[in-house]
């Protein structure tokens, strides 16, 4: 759609008059421009203010002693969010949950307080993200000098942070992988990359016939016992843990092969790596389940934010569905269908005869 050009009238003086005021497109931008409210949703979510009101309301000075804040810095960061509907101020200088703000509590069922998780270093590479769009290349390493996955090996409190985040988020997408996709019960399921393991309990929990098999680096998976006893000594017993490189090798001969969140990390020369291993792994009638976001014809809001995200922190990319296409086609494998499931999309893909 072309939109005429606006036309300023010369005043009697000759000067030109002012141009008008276009009110609703500036409070779009100033809304769009916001970052303090991410931030401050954010910093609360990491002070535990959600599990402090749990039990009712509370005033600002209690709320700030038991979490450790300033009292009038706290009220000014809870007011940012409750003028967009995230808790609530009942009375002056008191304040509430609210159902928006109740998933950030560390025992809600669906919780989300840590993956809103506030990571310094993402925010440097942020403040340099015009690298990443002047050179297509990730802004993170030319801030830090090193990849995301270095850095977190070398700081242990960063990657603390982002492997709770991660067994928050893997926990959601082992229900809806569990309940989202037409499981015969018996499968033996490779989960790759599949961090601490919480995909993999979650569907075993849900199928106590299933077997299942995780692998990630070493590091990680050390976690892995922990996250699977807390589903029941069954679970754990029914799961293999290795510690590996899906760069290196993939546990061979299993009925289904997991990439849950893991190719969106990588540009395609290092995704083309990875399904490379895992159809080299697969017998011809096994079946590779990929769950990401943005599995369409285009690229949609939905995942823009994410697929930027992707590039100016890992060097990723979300993939429109022909992307998809082409990057399988070009390992072996094809797209059989593709189901939504909640925020992302389960990818069924067989290997080529």
């Amino acid at each position: 759609m072309t939109h005429p050009r606006t036309t300023i009238a010369p005043s009697p003086h000759g000067e030109p008059a002012p141009p008008p005021r276009d009110g609703a497109a500036l409070r779009r931008l100033w809304e769009l421009g916001d970052y303090v409210t991410p931030l401050a949703l954010r910093l609360v979510s990491d002070l535990g203010v959600a599990d402090v009101l749990a039990d009712g309301p509370l005033a600002v000075d209690e709320l700030a002693a038991r979490t450790g804040a300033h009292p009038d810095a706290l009220r000014r960061a809870l007011r940012v969010l409750v003028a967009r509907q995230v808790f609530e101020e009942p009375t002056p200088s008191v304040f509430a949950l609210n159902d928006t703000a109740d998933p950030l509590r560390s025992d809600h069922p669906q919780s989300a307080r840590d993956a809103f998780s506030l990571l310094p270093c993402d925010l440097h590479a942020w403040a340099e993200a015009a690298h990443s769009l002047r050179t297509g290349e990730p802004a993170f390493a030319h801030v830090h000098g090193t990849t995301r996955w270095t850095y977190l090996d070398e700081h242990p409190e960063d990657a603390d942070r982002f492997h709770r985040r991660m067994r928050s988020a893997s926990r959601q997408w082992g229900a809806l992988l569990a309940s989202g996709h037409p499981w015969a019960g018996d499968e033996h399921v490779v989960d790759v990359g599949g961090g601490t393991g919480g995909v993999l309990a979650e569907l075993l929990h849900a199928h106590p016939g299933m077997r299942g098999h995780l692998l990630d680096q070493p590091a990680v998976v050390e976690g892995a016992p922990a996250v699977l006893s807390a589903y029941g000594p069954d679970v754990a017993e029914r799961c293999t843990v290795t510690g590996g490189d899906f760069f290196t090798a993939v546990p061979p001969g299993h009925d289904t092969y997991l990439l849950v969140n893991v190719l969106h990390d990588w540009d395609d020369a290092h995704a083309l790596r990875i399904l490379a291993n895992v159809r080299s792994a697969m017998p011809d009638d096994g079946t590779l389940l990929i769950v990401e976001g943005g599995v369409t014809e285009r690229a949609g809001s939905a995942s823009g934010p994410l697929d930027l995200h992707m590039l100016v922190v890992w060097g990723g990319r979300e993939r429109t569905r022909p992307e998809w296409d082409a990057l399988l086609g070009r390992s072996g494998l094809t797209i059989e269908r593709v189901t939504p499931a909640g925020p992302r999309w389960i990818v069924v893909v067989r290997p080529l005869p």
